[in-house]
């Protein structure tokens, strides 16, 4: 997939409350302050590298608004859209942005900065659907999936909801970033509101799948996630 054309849908909103007052404080996981700059703006840091991209980020309440542009511009962002999405979640986003976007479409959050490198795998892998896989995580997502390596990107052998039992060999958990085909976004007039029971139904429908390994924090949920997420990003130079 050549990244020509290529929209990046950011989620940015949200009020974090497994994380408490730290999030309370800076309104929404995406502007809690992490080596004094907002998380935000490491992860626009390195999307900003991508070429040819329209990026939106994606905002549920105007008391964000201010400071999401402030890390945008502190990342130095030269051109982006504001999306207001009321928190209706990803599905229903990308069905509203439907007639913008192009082939493919990156859904990331705000809060989880991934290096240009990795993102690049993403862009770069051929598949209707690809996945960020994680080993580890401090959540339970309600997705496991199975999967085999092939060369530097991960196939798909299964999507299963089930409750966490722990990861047997070949098994990972699900979270963005995660890149969708655009003709796959309407192909359910019901579409959930959570993306990840939307790849459940695709991977039901034979839908081919792949998966990007991803060696770095999984997306913070609760205040002892951020200690990983400084120590993580004081690796690299901003």
């Amino acid at each position: 997939m050549s990244s020509n054309n290529l929209s990046i849908v950011v989620l940015c909103g949200g009020k974090g409350t497994k994380m408490g007052k730290i999030a309370a404080k800076n309104k929404c996981k995406s502007l809690i302050p992490i080596l004094n700059r907002p998380i935000l703006f490491y992860t626009l840091t390195w999307l900003k590298s991508l070429p040819n991209k329209t990026i939106y980020l994606c905002i549920d309440r105007n008391e964000i608004l201010q400071e999401v542009n402030q890390a945008a511009i502190e990342a130095g962002l030269k051109s982006y859209k504001i999306f207001h999405d009321n928190g209706s979640g990803v599905m229903p986003i990308l069905c509203n942005l439907y007639n913008e976007l192009p082939e493919k479409v990156m859904v990331m959050c705000g809060n989880q900065p991934i290096p240009t490198e990795d993102l690049r795998k993403f862009i770069e892998t051929n598949s209707p659907i690809i996945l960020g896989l994680y080993r580890e995580t401090s959540d339970v997502p309600p997705i496991i999936i199975r999967a085999r390596q092939i060369n530097n990107h991960f196939r798909v052998e299964s999507v299963e909801e089930r409750q966490n039992l722990g990861l047997s060999e070949n098994e990972y958990y699900l979270s963005r970033p995660y890149v969708i085909a655009k003709k796959l976004l309407l192909k359910n007039k019901l579409f959930q509101k959570r993306m990840e029971l939307e790849f459940k139904i695709w991977w039901d429908n034979r839908i081919e799948t792949s998966g990007i390994l991803l060696d770095v924090p999984y997306e913070i949920h609760y205040p002892d996630d951020v200690s990983q997420l400084k120590n993580f990003l004081g690796k690299h130079d901003f």
